[in-house]
């Protein structure tokens, strides 16, 4: 059934889905604070379709080819995919996971409902995070099948989907688990015992959905919508904005708390290999402006007191957004590894009395942001 616009469609006839991912304002780190330089989003995008104007970041519908890399890079979870949605998509790997082999494929492979498994719109959606915990829920065995990439309009960086593969397998290296790059054949003894079979296919004979994407544009189409399907929302989709709208401004996003499980069950092979971040302040370069834990999205960093200046530092909270150390005016905080549970234990990063120059502060900040041009007191 061929795509229509919703505004001419009849009554009751299939929506369009909203594929392009909504931006969650109150999650994103450049709405938190101007001083971010974070651009994960940006620098997976293939298609080109983020870019930020005067800090705030900004997508455009017509470019968007709706792979959702963007949506698996954002540490805050900024980025909110309706189709499909993270939750969901984690809850049916998961359930495939606990049948020992999980099957995952792009809509480009055109494999038949049996042999797809999961469906998602590009292998670049999937974070090493969703694999890991699929081998943690009892799979031994993770096929993964896309189309050829350069045939594929969705313009997909691959190299994305080589590094979430390489996280995988570093992890498994951590926990002494060998890795297979294709099933072994029956019979085969003790060599395939206790490994994981990670094997990515690429399906040759998928749609080639590049040339379509020529047309569309000579045509004046969208090349995202060109290959989108008819459907309806899901019944739970207002509730989950509304939810979105009512959660708090510090929260700690999924990808972390599935992260601090795995730290906390894992071996300390497992926590040497993907060790948490851990804020740490230089107590002498720090003016005591408490900005740091102001605007900390996952409440890692707390203020305790402010004279004398008291912060303290949860590691476990920590979801690496590198937002303290940007916006740090003084440069005094960094983000440190934490291998063991002592380290990612809640501890005081800075002790101080506050000075009763509060010039001196803005002074810094002046300075920081008009570079070298000198500053008077009156």
């Amino acid at each position: 059934m061929p795509a229509t616009r919703s505004g001419g469609a009849a009554q009751g006839a299939p929506k369009i889905a909203p594929t392009v991912p909504i931006i969650v304002r109150k999650r994103c780190l450049h709405a938190r604070h101007v001083a971010s330089r974070c651009t994960r989003c940006i620098d997976v995008c293939g298609a080109g379709a983020l870019r930020l104007v005067e800090q705030q970041l900004i997508t455009d519908s017509r470019r968007c080819s709706s792979c959702g890399a963007c949506v698996a890079a954002c540490p805050t979870e900024a980025l909110y995919a309706v189709v499909p949605e993270t939750h969901a998509l984690a809850q049916e790997i998961a359930a495939q996971a606990r049948n020992g082999a999980v099957r995952i494929s792009c809509t480009m492979a055109q494999l038949p409902p049996s042999e797809a498994g999961t469906r998602v719109p590009c292998l670049a959606r999937l974070s090493p995070g969703m694999l890991i915990d699929a081998v943690e829920s009892g799979a031994d065995c993770l096929q993964l099948t896309c189309g050829v990439c350069s045939t594929c309009s969705r313009r997909p960086k691959t190299d994305v989907v080589e590094e979430a593969l390489q996280r995988v397998r570093a992890w498994l290296a951590a926990r002494g688990r060998r890795v297979l790059d294709a099933p072994p054949h029956p019979g085969g003894g003790d060599e395939a015992a206790g490994a994981v079979v990670l094997h990515l296919t690429r399906h040759a004979h998928g749609m080639n959905s590049a040339r379509r994407a020529a047309l569309g544009r000579l045509l004046g189409i969208g090349a995202s919508a060109l290959d989108r399907e008819p459907f309806r929302l899901p019944a739970d989709f207002r509730d989950k904005l509304e939810a979105i709208r009512a959660e708090p401004l510090v929260r700690i996003p999924e990808p972390q708390k599935a992260r601090l499980r795995r730290f906390q069950k894992g071996t300390p092979e497992t926590r040497e290999a993907f060790a948490l971040d851990a804020p740490v302040i230089d107590a002498e370069a720090c003016a005591c402006c408490g900005l740091c834990a102001d605007m900390c999205p996952s409440g890692a960093l707390k203020m305790l007191s402010q004279n004398p200046c008291r912060i303290i530092a949860s590691p476990l909270l920590c979801c690496g957004c590198r937002l303290c150390a940007d916006l740090c005016f003084k440069d005094a905080v960094t983000l440190e590894r934490a291998s063991t549970p002592e380290e990612a234990a809640a501890r005081v990063v800075l002790e101080k009395s506050v000075g009763d120059d509060p010039m001196a502060v803005w002074e810094d900040k002046l300075g920081r942001l008009l570079g070298d041009v000198p500053i008077y007191r009156s």
